[in-house]
């Protein structure tokens, strides 16, 4: 994804928020985009569709400026019971550095968790 200005007016209006920041004279993009951006893996890409968040930790480590482009990795660290997966998402910067990580707490989609256990048959 790249930080464009587009984003940054509908954000202001949701998060109230009346001022465009500065680190000097770049302007930084709201975090609630990067936010937006860690959901949007996990509702389309990985899990995907069906998934249910359950809660995100968020640990904001640097500034996204107007233009960077970022990349979301998200990794399932543990599956626990009832179809519950915690997730590790990384958001990086176009130079590799991480600007936001986190954990989440998700309800896989049955389908998903039919994938899971059809691996976890292959691998036994």
């Amino acid at each position: 994804m790249r930080s464009t200005r587009q984003p940054i007016p509908g954000c202001r209006y949701l998060t109230g928020e009346e001022y465009v920041r500065y680190n000097g004279a770049n302007p930084i993009a709201h975090g609630g985009i990067l936010f937006g951006l860690a959901s949007k893996v996990l509702g389309k890409k990985m899990p995907g569709f069906g998934t249910i968040y359950f809660s995100q930790l968020v640990n904001f480590l640097a500034p996204v400026f107007i233009n960077d482009t970022v990349t979301c990795v998200a990794t399932i660290t543990a599956l626990l019971p009832k179809h519950v997966a915690k997730i590790s998402t990384i958001v990086t910067n176009q130079s590799g550095q991480i600007v936001m990580d986190g954990v989440s707490t998700v309800k896989l989609p049955g389908s998903l968790m039919l994938q899971v256990a059809a691996a976890a048959l292959n691998a036994a």
